[in-house]
C-alpha cells in the first residue's frame, strides 16, 4: 500500500481493515502483476501470452447460442442505460432465474422473498461478510482467494477448515472447531462446488450431513456454484445445497453467469435461498446503492431463456472434458505420473503436483518458481496453491478455458524450454530474478 510522504494523516490514516485485506490477498496479487508484466514483455517479442492461470476470458463460447443471445441483448437493451437502476435487480431476471432453479434442481424459490440479483458472486461475500456482525468467515482450506480477501478486509477473522478424503472440509473435524471457538459467533460458511481449485463435486449425502451440522450449530452456509453442469463423469451429478431437505433453514446458494455462459464481465450473480439472508443482501445493496445496470440483466435473462439443458449442455460438456483429457495427456507426455495429475470431476480446474526434486529460493517455494520460470521462459502463465492457502505449496491450479490451437501451442513452448517432471532444472538465479521483478512492479496496476 503506498503512503502518501507529504500527508501521511491524509483521510484519518487508511482503514486497517484494508491493509489487512492486502495483506491477505498479497500472493494473489504478485501472481497478477507478474502475468501482467509478463504479457506486456510478450507483446512487445510479439508473442501471444497464454494463460492457464486467470479464468478472465472463455473463447469456446463464441458460437453458444446462449451466449451470442445474451451478446444481442447488450444491443437490444441499450436504451435501460438512461436510467437508474433498482438495487434490488429486474423482476423479470429473477423470474428467469426461478424457472432455470426449478427445471435444473428441482428447487422452486419465492420470486420475491427468496431470489436477489447481485453484481457477480463476489459482490455476495462482500454483502454478507460487511452486514453480518459475527467474529469468524469459516472457509475450506483450499478457497479462492478473494472469499479470503474480501472476508478478512471486511474485519472477519478466517478460520480454514482442513480437507477430509472427499476432497471438501472435514464435518467431523469441522464440528470440533466450532464447538471450541471462544464465541459462536460466524457470519457464514463458504463451500466451493465444483470446488474451485481442486475440481471435486459434493455428493448430495455430504450436502445432507452439511446442512445437519450448519442446522445444529446455527450456521449460515454459502454454496458458491460458479460452475453448474460441466461435469467429467457419468456418474458425477452436480448438487445445488437447496435441493437437500432444510436447507433453505441455513443456506445460500449463489450463481453467476460467468462460468458456464462465458460472460464474466456482465458481473451478475444469482443468489437463492434463506429468506432472512436474502433480505440482508436487499438491505446492503439498497443501503449502499449498489445498482447492476440492467442492459446486462437483460443479457442475462437472455442467455438463461436460451438456455437448454438437454442440447447445449452436453455440447458444452464434452468439448471442455476433451481438453481436460488432451491438458493432462500433455503433463503426461512430460513425465508427469498419474498420480501427480489430480483429473476434475467438474469444473474447468484441477490441481498438478510440481516435480517434487525442486527446491525453493530465497523468499520463492518450488511452486512459485516453477511458475515463474514456466512464464518468463515459455510464456505460459499457470498459478499456484498458495493463492488460495499461503501454507501450502505442493501443487500448480490449471484452468482449462483455452481452445484446442492454444493448448497445443502452451505444451509445446514448455517442452521446449526443457519442463518435465524428472528432469527439469531451474537457475540458481531464478528466485533473484523473480523478487527483482515484483520488487519493480508491485506498486503498479494488475
Amino acid at each position: 500500500m503506498k503512503i502518501s510522504k507529504n500527508l501521511p494523516n491524509l483521510g484519518g490514516s487508511i482503514s486497517p481493515n484494508l491493509l489487512e485485506g492486502e495483506k491477505i490477498g498479497q500472493i494473489e496479487r504478485v501472481h497478477l502483476v507478474a502475468n501482467r508484466i509478463m504479457r506486456l514483455n510478450a507483446i512487445e517479442k510479439g508473442i501471444e501470452l497464454i494463460d492457464m492461470g486467470t479464468d478472465y476470458y472463455y473463447p469456446f463460447y463464441h458460437e453458444y447460442e446462449p451466449t451470442k443471445q445474451a451478446l444481442q441483448a447488450l444491443g437490444s437493451y441499450a436504451d435501460e442505460v438512461l436510467h437508474y437502476p433498482s438495487s434490488y435487480g429486474l423482476i423479470s431476471l429473477r423470474s428467469s432465474f426461478q424457472d432455470f432453479m426449478s427445471t435444473q434442481f428441482n428447487v422452486e424459490l419465492d420470486l420475491h422473498q427468496e431470489i436477489m440479483i447481485t453484481t457477480g458472486a463476489s459482490q455476495v461475500f462482500d454483502a454478507l461478510s460487511r452486514s453480518f456482525a459475527g467474529t469468524y468467515v469459516l472457509i475450506p482450506e483450499f478457497t479462492l482467494s478473494t472469499v479470503a480477501i474480501i472476508a478478512g478486509g471486511n474485519g472477519a477473522k478466517l478460520i480454514r477448515l482442513p480437507v477430509g478424503e472427499c476432497g471438501f472440509f472435514d464435518l467431523i473435524e469441522a464440528e470440533k472447531i466450532v464447538n471450541n471457538l471462544p464465541e459462536k459467533s460466524i457470519r457464514f460458511l463458504y463451500l466451493n462446488s465444483p470446488c474451485n481449485p481442486n475440481g471435486k463435486v459434493a455428493k448430495w449425502e455430504y450436502l445432507n450431513e452439511l446442512v445437519q451440522f450448519a442446522l445444529r450449530q446455527e450456521i449460515l452456509i454459502l454454496h458458491d456454484m460458479d460452475s453448474w453442469y460441466t461435469t467429467h463423469n457419468n456418474e458425477t451429478d452436480l448438487v445445488n445445497i437447496l435441493e437437500i431437505p432444510q436447507a433453505k433453514r441455513c443456506s445460500l446458494t449463489v450463481l453467476s453467469l460467468s462460468k458456464e455462459f462465458g460472460l464474466p464481465g456482465l458481473r451478475i450473480g444469482l443468489v437463492a435461498g434463506n429468506d432472512y439472508a436474502i433480505n440482508v443482501i436487499r438491505m446492503h445493496n439498497s443501503t449502499f446503492s449498489v445498482m447492476i445496470p440492467e442492459v446486462c440483466q437483460y443479457a442475462a435473462k437472455a442467455a438463461l431463456d436460451s438456455f437448454n439443458a438437454e442440447h447445449q449442455k452436453p455440447e458444452i460438456n464434452e468439448y471442455v472434458g476433451y481438453l481436460i483429457k488432451k491438458s493432462i495427456a500433455g503433463w503426461q507426455s512430460m513425465g508427469w505420473p498419474p498420480e501427480a495429475i489430480h483429473s476434475p470431476d467438474g469444473g474447468f480446474k484441477y490441481l498438478l503436483s510440481v516435480p517434487p526434486h525442486l527446491q525453493s529460493q530465497g523468499e520463492f517455494t518450488a511452486v512459485e518458481l516453477f511458475d515463474y520460470y514456466v512464464l518468463s521462459r515459455a510464456y505460459v502463465k499457470l498459478s499456484t496453491i498458495r493463492s488460495f492457502n499461503p501454507e501450502r505449496q505442493q501443487y500448480i491450479r490449471l484452468i482449462v478455458m483455452q481452445n484446442e490451437a492454444l493448448l497445443e501451442e502452451a505444451f509445446r513452448r514448455m517442452k521446449e524450454i526443457g519442463v518435465d517432471y524428472h528432469s527439469m532444472q531451474l537457475p540458481d538465479s531464478l528466485g533473484q530474478e523473480y523478487a527483482t521483478l515484483i520488487k519493480e512492479n508491485i506498486g503498479g496496476d494488475f
